[in-house]
């Protein structure tokens, strides 16, 4: 039981990381296309 907490826990930290990065990514691609979207 102890081990699949463990496992469980490790598993949601890799998913935070993970969205926090694709957040990033997206944050950077939306300031990339803006400037294109005015002109």
């Amino acid at each position: 039981m102890n081990r699949l907490l463990s496992q469980y826990l490790l598993g949601v930290s890799k998913a935070k990381v993970l969205i926090k990065n694709s957040a990033r990514m997206l944050r950077r691609e939306e300031k990339d296309c803006q400037p294109v979207k005015s002109s």
